[in-house]
């Protein structure tokens, strides 16, 4: 869940054209080892940038075009992911304060 919200977050809110990349390096790397690593980074490569998503006119049919299409999705993606992730890392943490988050590399 982490990943997923922080890739949407670097995404639409940075603004950085390899958020699912970044999002990985700061949540799920940290539970890889080499080779799933490797298979996750190149996984990764084929995932769509912020044109791509917003080129999907499933995700907003109402909007009239790209742009607005573009523009409803990013003001979205701002208020889901400011609010949502710092919960879920809140939840993370209490989960770790407790003993229940597992550290272990796979």
């Amino acid at each position: 869940m982490e990943f997923f919200i922080a890739s949407l977050h670097h995404i639409f809110v940075e603004g950085e054209n390899k958020g699912f990349s970044a999002a990985y390096a700061e949540t799920l790397s940290n539970y890889h080892s080499g080779m799933t690593a490797f298979g996750a980074k190149a996984l990764l490569m084929a995932m769509p940038g912020k044109e791509g998503i917003c080129a999907l006119e499933s995700i907003c049919p109402e909007a009239p075009d790209v742009n607005s299409r573009t523009a409803c999705i990013c003001h979205d993606m701002f208020e889901m992911t400011t609010a949502v992730l710092p919960v879920v890392r809140k939840m993370i943490a209490i989960m770790k304060e407790m003993d229940l988050w597992e550290d272990g590399r796979v």
